[in-house]
């Protein structure tokens, strides 16, 4: 028996009883197998027991191709209580919905050649005490020391955006950052007042709404550097993801319900995606961008100091050659 392991299925298809008598096959296990009704309140029920054992492997096996996204991402939120976890998802669903953009799939192939049977994992870890201690020691340096050296470029900042146009000098936001808790992000303001009526809007590349200092400021990342102030909070992290708004999020989960694996770290001022695609007029390059957030969460197990200098270095290219929109 693996003592140290909890199986989970949710849901059924046809393929789910061959691949559990696949697994008992070649191990002693006890797999709990839920509805996708019950699954939550199941979970709820057993999650104590279950925070003894070491690894979670849960299955999802959707029965129609649009599957249950809310139960996915609820799913996600629960293992992020756990030090590791394991989650698959069937292909098939993956290959008709999210065939637009693969790139969040990429090297996740998890194949039961037996059964022929291909699956999509996402395998997760807390990062140790040490590289935690290591990634805030360095966020609560860098911005302290950001904010009292780049105060001359903030009281510029603050007089060129009240001379552009009327309004505050600041802008705020509520976005959802580590463990889907609701913060206030803070920028310069790059847009004209009122911009936005109603409904979020994405900003494009000539957006009209966009103030002519407020582009070169976007243009250089410089409305971000408010965002040090976050930082020194403990809301954000001098890299990590880009954190982004309710209404978009859940425009995401529909295509992608395990982005709440993100909220395992916090979000950065700067990115992965954020270098490699910048600001998303869409909700394809929203996708896109994830993807490269995804593997940065999938890489910093392991590398995390590497990982977050190259972030780093290519936002300082990104910001001195303008690449910024």
């Amino acid at each position: 028996m693996c003592e140290d392991q909890v199986y989970i299925f949710i849901g059924h298809t046809e393929g789910t009883e061959p691949f559990r008598a696949l697994l008992c096959k070649y191990e002693d296990i006890f797999i709990y197998h839920f509805s996708w009704d019950e699954a939550l309140a199941q979970w709820d029920l057993h999650e104590e027991k279950w925070k003894e054992k070491a690894n979670l492997n849960v299955y999802f096996f959707m029965e129609n191709l649009v599957g249950n996204h809310v139960v996915i991402k609820e799913i996600c939120l629960r293992c992020l209580k756990f030090k590791s976890f394991m989650l698959y998802e069937e292909v098939h669903r993956i290959l008709t919905c999210y065939m637009f953009n693969p790139f969040l799939w990429e090297n996740r192939e998890f194949l039961t050649p037996q059964l022929g049977k291909l699956f999509y994992g996402f395998y997760f870890t807390r990062l140790n005490k040490g590289s935690l201690f290591l990634k805030r020691s360095f966020d609560i340096i860098f911005s302290a020391l950001g904010l009292v050296l780049l105060s001359p470029l903030f009281l510029l900042c603050a007089l060129l955006i009240k001379l552009d146009s009327r309004g505050p000098v600041f802008y705020n936001q509520i976005r959802i950052g580590k463990m889907g808790k609701e913060f206030r992000i803070h920028k310069f303001r790059s847009m004209k007042v009122d911009s936005e009526q109603g409904t979020p809007e994405l900003s494009s590349e000539n957006d009209p709404r966009v103030t002519p200092w407020g582009r070169i400021m976007r243009r250089y990342r410089i409305d971000e550097l408010p965002q040090l102030w976050n930082v020194l909070k403990g809301d954000m992290s001098i890299v990590g993801y880009r954190p982004e708004r309710e209404y978009f999020i859940k425009q995401i989960e529909e295509y992608f319900p395990f982005y709440p694996l993100l909220y395992n770290i916090r979000p950065g001022i700067t990115s992965q995606g954020m270098v490699n695609y910048g600001y998303a007029k869409d909700l394809n390059e929203m996708l896109a961008r994830l993807g490269e957030d995804m593997l940065y969460l999938d890489r910093i197990r392991y590398r995390l100091i590497r990982q977050d200098l190259q972030v780093l270095f290519k936002t300082i290219k990104v910001v001195l050659r303008g690449l910024g929109r």
